[in-house]
């Protein structure tokens, strides 16, 4: 319910697993083939290539191998695999949330605001969206910072490997660290072997989607400005 999404992430793991490439492949060309998923893709995804990272299509093949050519158990397969990753961020945030002042309180705040969150049941559970693979890497980030700016850095490039938005979020854990130069460095140096070895594997049509990602935004979202 929501949203139709998810039908596209099926299909560009279909399109990938079946020896395609979904960077430059839509799903109307996987439904010309005859196939379910690219089928019950609707407008205006069907025409339109993957602009999600090369881990958001590494879930999304993963998703479609265990689907075996349903729709259903594909889609399912998505639900299955972002479920945990939500779980496992609400997990980290409450971690985070001891160190604080006032535990009792930041714990509550997350679980209001995260684990219990009705909107982001419904929208990112609900709608199986690849937000939640993205959203558990970034948060490990940030729980890794402290201790580990290579590997926050490590953990934040995945992030970005799942979807370009989250170079935002790095750049938030940079800004924390610009009075830090070697843990900067350190940060920055994480994050660019991650999407260096992501973008690697995926290839230049994955690259030249991040201009098209660009401009798909909601027309209800200040971001449209």
């Amino acid at each position: 319910m929501g949203s139709a999404d998810v039908l596209v992430y099926a299909a560009y793991g279909r399109i990938a697993n079946l020896g395609g490439d979904p960077y430059t492949q839509t799903a109307a060309d996987l439904a010309a083939t005859g196939d379910p998923i690219g089928a019950a893709v609707e407008a205006p995804w069907r025409a339109t290539e993957s602009i999600y990272g090369p881990v958001g299509t590494a879930e999304q093949g993963l998703a479609a191998e265990l689907g075996a050519g349903s729709t259903h158990a594909t889609v399912f397969a998505l639900a299955a695999l972002g479920g945990p990753a939500f779980l496992l961020t609400g997990w980290l945030l409450d971690r985070l949330a001891r160190r604080g002042a006032d535990p009792a309180l930041a714990r509550a705040r997350v679980a209001l605001l995260w684990s219990l969150n009705p909107l982001l049941l419904f929208a990112v559970v609900n709608g199986a969206h690849i937000d939640a693979i993205g959203i558990a890497f970034a948060v490990a980030g940030l729980a890794l910072l402290a201790r580990s700016p290579l590997l926050a850095g490590l953990a934040t490039g995945l992030a970005v490997d799942v979807k370009l938005s989250f170079g935002l979020f790095a750049f938030a854990l940079a800004w924390s660290l610009r009075r830090a130069p070697r843990q900067l460095v350190a940060l920055a140096a994480g994050g660019a072997l991650a999407v260096g070895l992501g973008d690697a594997w995926a290839g230049l049509p994955a690259l030249s989607q991040a201009g098209t990602a660009s401009r798909f935004v909601s027309f209800a979202s200040p971001w449209r400005l």
